[in-house]
């Protein structure tokens, strides 16, 4: 069991890395590394080694994380622009495709106990706030759930936490 007394760097790139994610088996983490004005994926083994980029091309990546059985991959990508949408591609970089398409800023992708869904949250300038939305991973309409952000679903699927910025800086469940 890690106790923090045996810590030790698995990168040390000088353009950033951030943003960590460890897959569910624990042999592969996903990261972000900054690459000039943007941010891209990178993927290493458990121990550090063999890092190498599974996004390329002008828009960023950020805040990846893996599906329940580690074979997907949910992230936020953004063009210059600036309209943060929720993506999916394969565990291995291909396959990429946009399962949010909102002229607002999607965020904070994390999946469901099934892998089935991916919870999110969704900005909107009409509402003011923070909102939580559910889409399926074959695509569809994204579901509101409601007001918060950072949203983790329980083991068991029966629940979501969130945090509830700002208005009420508080922690709920759905």
């Amino acid at each position: 069991a890690w106790n923090g007394n045996s810590s030790r760097r698995l990168t040390n790139d000088r353009r950033g890395d951030s943003d960590v994610c460890v897959s569910p088996n624990g042999k592969q983490i996903i990261f972000v590394r900054q690459d000039g004005d943007n941010t891209h994926l990178w993927l290493m083994s458990a121990n550090g080694t063999g890092q190498h980029q599974i996004t390329f091309g002008p828009d960023s990546q950020t805040q990846p994380c893996f599906s329940p059985s580690g074979r997907q991959i949910a992230y936020v990508n953004s063009p210059h622009y600036g309209l943060w949408r929720i993506w999916l591609m394969n565990a291995n970089g291909t396959a990429s495709r946009r399962l949010t398409n909102t002229n607002e800023q999607d965020t904070t992708p994390t999946f469901d106990q099934t892998g089935a869904s991916i919870y999110y949250s969704h900005y909107s300038d009409t509402v003011g706030r923070l909102q939580i939305y559910a889409v399926n991973v074959a695509g569809g309409t994204p579901r509101l759930l409601g007001f918060g952000t950072l949203p983790t679903v329980s083991p068991d699927g029966k629940q979501v936490a969130f945090y509830d910025q700002p208005q009420n800086q508080t922690l709920g469940i759905m």
